[in-house]
């Protein structure tokens, strides 16, 4: 990941953390951290973020059927 792409600020997680994710020296993050990759850092939508938290094989975001 190229130093300061914002995703970092954006999702509010720490820039050696989310480059130690796209390096590849830290493996899959935490469920909240990938929530917060998705939604904030990255702007995707409920249900692609529910999708990738399924393919990381947590569990689906618990919203109600308005939300999704």
């Amino acid at each position: 990941m190229e130093r300061g792409t914002g995703l970092e600020r954006s999702s509010v997680l720490d820039e050696s953390y989310v480059s130690r994710l796209f390096s590849g020296e830290r493996s899959n993050p935490c469920r909240g951290a990938l929530i917060r990759l998705c939604v904030y850092g990255l702007e995707l939508s409920v249900r692609d973020t529910e999708e990738i938290q399924l393919a990381a094989d947590y569990k689906g975001l618990v919203l109600p059927q308005s939300l999704r």
